[in-house]
């Protein structure tokens, strides 16, 4: 891009480092196996931009058509990996943060293999390319709103111009991102998505399509990841929420079978408070569930006996019930997979949703052990709690607030208390709710509204 600004000397001493560092060790990968680069075959975001940044610099640097051709080919075959990584409803595990990176990065990779190859390849051509781009727009809960689920901060929303880009290249008919978006100010600049924002691409020369496509605007359910959007029909000052199942197996995975959202008008006031702001080292180890935000523990999930959620794709969340009306959504997970307790038979959550008044979700914890258990519950806020009489916990935020009215087996009473957490990322309120005796049978009741 540069040109003649760089003398000759320092053009060949830039190439001759790309080739020592990128093209040679990706080339050894590629036939032998060997190297770092374990990138290739991996379904995650660094697939994609590993694929971009390699494939970028060889269309950019190499002088030789074989040569290019030779990337070109290994980034055809090897970014389906990054495809393969989203359930076959387009949800992606990584959580929306790598969603905006990694696809924004894979747009890029598709936009220098069409225009290089004068649309010979084109990486859009996949049936699961339109429900991936739609992700974007069927994962919000509304009023702007998103799930937080694995490793995603807080507030993060979709790109608009991941969206206007499909939009336009799928024919989509999202009438919300017909024109083409102004610059994102809070995302980080990647010079290979600038550039092709600056120059005609095949978003900005495609002809508009006809809008109109109509989205569910009650509810989405992503079937094969395990997750549901549960929306009330007037988004203003009333609650809908998140639900997640899934397993503890995915990537950037958090333990977090059974973790929900709560969104009133347009803010989060219980849920999951998603992943941090910068990585510990040792998140990436062995170690990376002794972060409590990472763990079971920081999600509001159930805590057996003291124990909290395996990790591993064992721990799954059967799905035994998924009933959808105008009037309700009931969601019910077996979670027993995820919790290692002698003894313990049974767990299932139950959500459901109605949707009548100001929209209400009732969170039910079915436990059976062949023993009596300590069992305890978990609310995670960003917000102020207070109790409200001896058996609502009340949670306010900076516009809206919610009650949790709590029942537990044989009205044994309960203790309420809290923890605040902190591990690379804002401070939030852990609130536990433990009934007063053990448990062997009986239901857990939450009333949120």
């Amino acid at each position: 891009m540069l040109g003649d600004k760089l003398s000759a000397g320092v053009r060949r001493a830039v190439v001759d480092s790309v080739y020592s560092r990128v093209f040679v060790p990706t080339r050894e990968t590629l036939e032998t196996g060997r190297g770092n680069n374990s990138w290739v075959h991996r379904t995650d975001n660094w697939n994609s931009v590993c694929l971009n940044g390699v494939t970028g610099a060889a269309l950019s640097l190499i002088e030789d058509v074989h040569e290019r051709a030779y990337y070109v080919a290994a980034a055809e075959y090897y970014s389906r990996n990054s495809i393969l990584g989203f359930t076959d409803d387009g949800y992606c595990t990584e959580g929306l943060g790598y969603f905006n990176y990694g696809f924004s990065n894979y747009i890029v990779l598709r936009e220098e293999l069409y225009q290089s190859t004068g649309g010979r390849i084109d990486l859009f051509d996949d049936d699961k390319i339109g429900k991936i781009a739609l992700y974007g727009v069927n994962f919000e809960i509304q009023n702007g709103v998103y799930p937080a689920f694995a490793d995603c901060k807080i507030g993060t929303g979709v790109m608009p111009y991941i969206l206007w880009y499909c939009n336009r290249n799928l024919g989509l008919g999202l009438e919300r991102y017909a024109a083409e978006p102004a610059w994102e100010t809070d995302v980080e600049p990647v010079l290979s998505a600038t550039a092709m924002r600056c120059f005609p691409n095949t978003a900005s020369c495609a002809v508009a399509g006809s809008a109109g496509r109509k989205v569910d605007r009650l509810r989405q359910y992503f079937d094969c990841a395990g997750v549901l959007i549960s929306r009330h029909r007037n988004p203003e000052g009333t609650v809908s929420v998140a639900l997640k199942g899934g397993n503890n197996g995915e990537n950037h995975n958090h333990n977090d079978l059974g973790s929900f959202v709560v969104v009133k008008g347009g803010e989060m006031l219980i849920g999951d408070a998603g992943g941090p702001y910068n990585y510990a080292g040792d998140m990436w180890t062995d170690k990376r569930y002794t972060f409590k935000t990472l763990s079971s523990y920081g999600h509001p999930v159930p805590c057996v006996d003291g124990v909290c959620q395996l990790p591993g794709a064992e721990a799954r969340a059967r799905v035994a019930r998924a009933d959808f009306t105008e009037e309700r959504d009931v969601f019910m997970l077996d979670l027993t997979s995820a919790y290692p307790v002698d003894g313990l038979r049974g767990l299932t959550r139950s959500f459901t949703y109605d949707r009548s008044g100001g929209g209400v979700l009732i969170v039910e914890d079915s436990i059976d052990c062949e023993w009596p258990r300590a069992y305890e519950s978990a609310l995670i806020t960003f917000g102020r709690w207070s109790m409200k009489g001896r058996d609502c916990i009340e949670i306010e935020g900076k516009n809206e607030r919610v009650r949790v009215r709590v029942t537990v087996p044989g009205d044994c009473g309960f203790s309420v208390t809290s923890e605040q957490l902190q591990e690379n990322g804002p401070e939030m309120t852990r609130i536990a709710i433990r009934p007063d005796r053990k448990i062997d049978r009986g239901v857990v009741r939450l009333v949120i509204e």
